[in-house]
C-alpha cells in the first residue's frame, strides 16, 4: 500500500470508528428518551389512579370540607395520614397533602412520607423535595415535573384535590423511577465498554500510524539519492506500475564530458556538477514531474500531463538552457557544462515502461553522437533510422558478422596473461567494426539480442576449446533475470560442461535488482558448474557490501573511471586503497581496467591489484577469424 493510501485508509477507518461512537451515543440517548417518556406515561397513569382513590377517601371522611376537618379532629388527621403512608413504598418515598393558606402560602396539611422523622408537620410551611420550578401548586388540573439527574430520574406529580375560593388542597407525590435507573446502569456499562474499545482501537490505530510512519519515511530515505537529492532508481521501481504513459513524455539526460571533468577537475569537483545539474533539471521542470538519478551522471525525467509537443519541447530547451547558460563556479574556476537530452514523446506507444525508456535512451546517444548540447524527440526520422539500424544488426548476426573479440588480462604478480575478456563488434559489408554502445541499445529488447547472446557464448567456448584459456564474457543482471537467456545460458554450458571452469560472466554493481533472490539462486546454479562470477565497472557508485555478500564474486573489476585518476597522481586514490582492503577481507580477486600506461600498471602492482586489463596490456583482437593462437606473455 503506498503512503498516500496509506493516510486515506487511515483517516476513513480513524472517522469510521468516531462515527460509529457517534451514532452508538445517539442511539443510547435515542433509547433512554424514549424508555424516560414510556416509563414517566405508565408511572403517571399510576399515581393518577392512586390519587383518585386517596381523593375519594379523604372526601368521603371530611365530607368536603378538608383542610378545617383535619385541622380541628387530630383522630381524622391520624386517619389521613394512615391513607397517605398506605401507598407510600421505596418508589413513593414522598406522599403529601399540602393547603393554600390566606397569604397563598402552602402549607402542610398531612405526610403520610416513608421517613417519618422527615415528615412535614400541620401548618408548617411547605418546601418541596425536589425542583417544582416546571409546575405551579395553583393551577386546577394534575401537574407533574420530571427531574432528571445524572443517573436518577424524579417525578414530581401534583394532584388538586379540592379547589375552592376559599380552600385550595393538593396531594403531591415525589416518585423515584427504579426503571430508569436500571435502564441508566445498563447503558451506562455499554458506553463504557464503547468507551474502552474506542479508546484501545485509537491507541492501536495511532501506534500502527506511527509505525506507518517510521516505515515510510525509511522508504523514502531509500529511494532518495544522497548526493543529489533526487529520486533513485529504486523510487522508480516503486512507482513504475503508477506512471501513466498515455500522459507523459519521457527524458534521458546525460551530462556531456562527466568523465573529463572528474579526470581534470577531480571527483569532488565532478560531485558538485551533478548537484548543480540535479537542481537546475528540477527548477525548469514543474512540481508534478518526476527526476530520478537514473545512474552516474545520467537524469531521467517523466513531464506528466502532457498534452501538447509544444509544452515538451519548451520544458527540455529550458531545462538545456539553464545548464549551458550558467557555468558551474568550482573554488575560483567556471566550468562550462552542458547536457543531452533524448525523448520519447509517445511512450504509450510502447509495450513496457522499459521500452519507454530505452526509446528515450537511444534518443539521447543520437544526441551524444550528433554533436552534444542538443535535444533529439523520436520522431518518424528517428523511427526510420532505427529500424534500418535493427535490420543491419539482424543482416549481420545472419551473414555471421557479429564477431567476438578478445582482450587479454594480465596477471600483475606473474606477469602472464591469464584471461580474455569477449567483447562484442558487428562488422558490417566495408568491414567497419561497430562498438556495443552502437548496436546494443537498439536490439536490447528484441529477440536478435538473445541471438546475439547466444553466438557470443558459442565464440567464447570454441575460443576456451581451441586455446585451452579462461574468457570472460558479459551479462546484464536483466539477463541472468530473462528466463529465456538463462535457459539458453544453461543448455549452452551444459554443451561445454568439460570447459564451463574456464568460463567467468561479468555484471554490473547494480544494487537496484528487482529480484535479487532469483539473482542469488541463477548465480549459485551457474557455480555449481564450476563458473566464474566477476562483478564488472565496480566503485563508480557508493560501495554496497550487502550486494557484494550476496552475489558472492570470484572477481572484481574496478571501474575505468577511478584507475583513469592513476595517471595524474604518483600513488592510488584512497578508493582504490578501500576496494582493495574489502576484497582482500573476502577473499575475492581485484582486477583493474583501463590500463593505459607503464606507470598506472606498476602503481597498481605496488598497490596489491591483482590483474590488469587495459590497452597497455592488450587491443581486444578476433582471434578466432584471424586463426591466431594466443600466446602466454610476460611483462617485466
Amino acid at each position: 500500500m503506498k503512503r498516500k493510501q496509506y493516510i486515506k485508509f487511515y483517516l476513513l477507518v480513524l472517522t469510521s470508528i468516531f462515527f460509529v461512537v457517534m451514532v452508538l451515543y445517539y442511539l443510547s440517548n435515542l433509547v433512554i428518551k424514549n424508555e424516560t417518556n414510556e416509563i414517566k406515561n405508565i408511572e403517571i397513569n399510576h399515581v393518577q389512579n392512586f390519587a383518585k382513590n386517596i381523593k375519594t377517601k379523604v372526601l368521603h371522611l371530611t365530607n368536603g370540607n378538608i383542610v378545617k376537618s383535619i385541622k380541628n379532629n387530630p383522630l381524622l388527621q391520624k386517619k389521613v395520614k394512615d391513607i397517605l403512608s398506605l401507598f407510600s413504598t421505596n418508589q413513593y418515598r414522598y406522599v403529601y397533602m399540602i393547603y393554600i393558606d390566606n397569604k397563598g402560602l402552602p402549607r402542610y396539611l398531612a405526610d403520610g412520607s416513608q421517613n417519618i422523622s422527615q415528615r412535614g408537620e400541620l401548618g408548617q410551611i411547605f418546601v418541596p423535595i425536589s425542583n417544582m420550578d416546571n409546575i405551579t401548586i395553583n393551577s386546577k388540573n394534575p401537574s407533574y415535573a420530571l427531574q432528571k439527574k445524572i443517573t436518577a430520574l424524579w417525578l414530581t406529580y401534583l394532584y388538586p384535590i379540592q379547589y375552592k375560593k376559599n380552600e385550595k388542597v393538593i396531594l403531591v407525590f415525589d416518585i423515584s423511577i427504579n426503571e430508569y435507573n436500571n435502564l441508566f446502569a445498563i447503558i451506562k456499562t455499554i458506553r463504557k465498554i464503547l468507551l474502552i474499545t474506542s479508546l484501545a482501537m485509537i491507541i492501536i490505530l495511532l501506534f500502527s500510524f506511527f509505525q506507518a510512519y517510521l516505515y515510510f519515511k525509511q522508504k523514502e530515505e531509500n529511494s532518495i539519492d544522497p548526493l543529489t537529492h533526487l529520486y533513485n532508481r529504486y523510487y522508480l521501481k516503486q512507482i513504475s506500475d503508477t506512471i501513466d504513459l498515455t500522459q507523459c513524455a519521457i527524458l534521458m539526460i546525460d551530462i556531456d564530458f562527466f568523465k573529463k571533468i572528474n579526470d581534470t577537475y577531480g571527483h569532488k569537483a565532478g560531485d558538485t556538477v551533478l548537484e548543480s545539474v540535479a537542481k537546475r533539471v528540477l527548477s525548469a521542470t514543474r512540481t508534478f514531474d518526476i527526476v530520478i538519478r537514473y545512474g552516474g551522471e545520467e537524469f531521467l525525467v517523466f513531464l506528466n500531463k502532457q498534452k501538447d509537443i509544444k509544452d515538451t519541447k519548451e520544458i527540455c530547451q529550458r531545462i538545456l538552457n539553464s545548464i549551458s547558460n550558467n557555468p558551474v563556479r568550482i573554488e575560483d574556476k567556471n566550468i562550462s557544462v552542458t547536457v543531452s537530452i533524448g525523448v520519447n514523446t509517445s511512450p504509450s506507444k510502447n509495450k513496457t515502461l522499459e521500452d519507454a525508456i530505452q526509446i528515450a535512451d537511444e534518443m539521447l546517444y543520437e544526441a551524444k553522437r550528433t554533436g552534444r548540447n542538443k535535444i533529439v524527440f523520436l520522431d518518424e526520422k528517428n523511427k526510420q533510422d532505427k529500424i534500418m539500424l535493427e535490420n543491419k544488426i539482424i543482416s549481420a548476426l545472419k551473414d555471421g558478422r557479429l564477431k567476438a573479440f578478445f582482450q587479454p588480462i594480465l596477471d600483475i604478480k606473474t606477469g602472464q596473461i591469464i584471461e580474455y575478456e569477449a567483447l562484442a563488434r558487428i562488422v558490417d559489408e566495408k568491414g567497419n567494426v561497430y562498438l556495443p554502445h552502437q548496436f546494443l541499445p537498439i536490439i536490447q529488447q528484441t529477440p536478435s539480442y538473445i541471438e546475439l547472446t547466444k553466438n557470443i557464448l558459442l565464440q567464447s567456448f570454441e575460443m576456451i576449446k581451441l586455446h585451452n584459456i579462461k574468457v570472460s564474457i558479459n551479462l546484464n543482471i536483466d539477463d541472468f533475470l530473462n528466463d529465456d537467456i538463462f535457459v539458453l545460458l544453461e543448455n549452452i554450458i551444459k554443451q561445454y560442461t568439460k570447459y564451463a571452469h574456464n568460463l567467468t560472466i561479468e555484471t554490473y554493481d547494480n544494487r537496484y535488482v528487482d529480484n535479487l533472490e532469483l539473482l542469488t539462486k541463477r548465480i549459485e546454479t551457474l557455480k555449481s558448474y564450476g563458473i566464474k562470477i566477476a562483478i564488472d565497472s565496480f566503485g563508480a557508485n557508493n560501495i554496497d557490501l550487502e550486494y557484494i555478500i550476496n552475489i558472492k564474486p570470484d572477481y572484481i573489476k574496478i571501474d575505468s573511471s577511478i584507475i583513469s585518476k592513476i595517471s595524474s597522481s604518483n600513488k592510488l586514490p584512497s578508493r582504490i586503497e578501500d576496494i582493495i582492503k574489502i576484497c582482500k577481507t573476502l577473499n575475492i580477486k581485484t582486477v583493474a581496467e583501463f590500463v593505459e600506461n607503464k606507470k598506472i600498471l606498476q602503481l597498481l602492482k605496488e598497490g596489491g591489484i591483482d590483474m590488469a586489463q587495459g590497452y597497455y596490456i592488450g587491443k581486444p583482437q578476433n582471434f578466432l577469424s584471424s586463426k591466431y593462437t594466443p600466446k602466454v606473455l610476460f611483462f617485466s
